[in-house]
C-alpha cells in the first residue's frame, strides 16, 4: 500500500453547498502525494452522496460515516486523524477551500524548519467565499518566525496572532494527541481551540508558511445559534483558565490578557443570556446562571493587576438596564 505523505482529515455535517468546493481544492493541489479522509457526522443532506461521488474519481479520497452524531467536527477530526496513514496531518474543514499551492508551500516549509506543526495564512471570507480583507496572521506578520511550542501559544492568547486553519503537524504528534483526548465528555462548541493550543505547546517548534487557507464565516453555524449549547463556551472558558493558570502563572503579562479578555467573553455571554432567556426553560436557566457564577468565580480567583480591566466592565454594565446582583458582586471583589 502507497503512504502518502499528507493525510487530510476532513470532518463533515449538512456541509452539501459547499463540500464538493472544498473537496475539488484539494484535488487542485499541485503537489498530488495526498490522501483525504472525509469524515461523515451522519449528516441529512447530500453531503455523504456528493463526497462519494468524488471518491469514485479520485481513489486517494476515503469516506467514512460516523454511526451517531458527535455534535460538532472535534471527533471526526479526531476519527480522521486517527485512521490517516500520511507521514502529515493536515485538518481542513468542509466549508473551506485551499489555494492550489497550499499543500507544497506548507511541506516545503516542514522541510526547511524541520517544524512540528507548520501553520499557513487564514483569509476570512463570507458564505460565497469572497474574501473581506481580514487575515490572521495580518499582512504585516513576519512569516519567517520559528516559535518555540510555548511562544507559538503565547501567539494565540489574549487574542489569535496566528491561525490553526489547515495547520500541518508530524502524523504522531496528532495521532497520540488524539487518542489520548478522544473523550466525548470535552466535545464543546469551542473545545478544539483548547485541542490546538495543547498541540502547539506540545512541539519541539512551530513555523509559518504564507499558504492561503480561505475560512468561510459561517452565521447560522453552532456558535451563532442561541440555545443551550451556545452556552457550553464558558465550559470552553474556565478550561482555558486553568491551561493557562497551569502553564503560563510565571507570566504575568500574559495571564492579565488572558483574564481580560475571559472576562469580556464571560460578560457578553450573560447579556446574551439576558436578552434571550425567555426562549430557556426554567431548569436551562438554572444551567447557565450556574455556568456564568462559576466562570466568574474562576476568574476572580485569580488576581488581576491592571485596573483597566475592572473599570472597563463596569462601564460596560452602566451602559445596559439590567445588571445581575452576582455581576455587581464579581466587579467589585476584583484585585488591584
Amino acid at each position: 500500500m502507497h503512504i502518502p505523505s499528507i493525510s487530510i482529515s476532513m470532518p463533515a455535517y449538512n456541509a452539501e453547498n459547499y463540500i464538493c468546493e472544498a473537496i475539488e481544492s484539494i484535488m487542485a493541489q499541485t503537489f498530488t502525494d495526498w490522501e483525504l479522509i472525509v469524515v461523515d457526522d451522519c449528516s441529512n443532506d447530500k453531503t455523504y452522496s456528493i463526497a462519494s461521488k468524488l471518491a469514485e474519481k479520485d481513489n486517494r479520497i476515503r469516506i467514512i460515516k460516523r454511526q451517531e452524531n458527535s455534535g460538532s467536527a472535534r471527533l471526526p477530526r479526531f476519527d480522521g486523524v486517527i485512521v490517516a496513514h500520511g507521514k502529515y496531518i493536515c485538518a481542513i474543514d468542509s466549508d473551506d477551500t485551499i489555494e492550489p499551492e497550499y499543500l507544497q508551500k506548507m511541506i516545503n516549509r516542514q522541510k526547511q524548519t524541520q517544524s512540528d506543526i507548520v501553520l499557513g495564512r487564514m483569509r476570512l471570507c463570507n458564505q460565497k467565499l469572497q474574501e473581506d480583507g481580514r487575515m490572521i496572521p495580518k499582512a504585516d506578520y513576519d512569516m519567517d518566525k520559528v516559535f518555540c511550542g510555548r511562544e507559538s501559544v503565547i501567539a494565540t492568547l489574549g487574542s489569535w496572532q496566528i491561525a490553526m486553519g489547515g495547520m500541518l503537524v508530524v502524523s504522531e504528534l496528532y495521532k497520540n494527541y488524539a487518542r489520548k483526548n478522544y473523550d466525548p465528555q470535552k466535545n464543546t462548541v469551542f473545545a478544539d481551540e483548547l485541542d490546538q493550543r495543547n498541540l502547539l505547546l506540545s512541539a519541539s517548534s512551530v513555523s509559518m508558511a504564507d499558504a492561503s487557507y480561505f475560512y468561510r464565516q459561517q452565521q447560522g453555524s453552532v456558535i451563532h445559534k442561541i440555545n443551550l449549547r451556545r452556552f457550553d463556551q464558558l465550559k470552553d472558558i474556565i478550561n482555558y483558565l486553568n491551561f493557562v493558570f497551569q502553564n503560563f502563572s510565571d507570566d504575568n503579562n500574559t495571564v492579565n490578557k488572558v483574564l481580560k479578555e475571559c472576562l469580556e467573553k464571560t460578560y457578553r455571554c450573560q447579556l446574551l443570556f439576558l436578552a434571550s432567556k425567555n426562549i430557556f426553560s426554567k431548569d436551562d436557566c438554572n444551567i447557565i446562571k450556574e455556568l456564568i457564577k462559576n466562570t466568574y468565580q474562576r476568574i476572580v480567583s485569580h488576581s488581576i493587576s491592571h485596573l483597566e480591566i475592572k473599570y472597563r466592565l463596569m462601564m460596560m454594565s452602566y451602559s445596559t438596564f439590567k445588571v445581575t446582583t452576582f455581576l455587581i458582586h464579581t466587579i467589585l471583589s476584583l484585585r488591584k
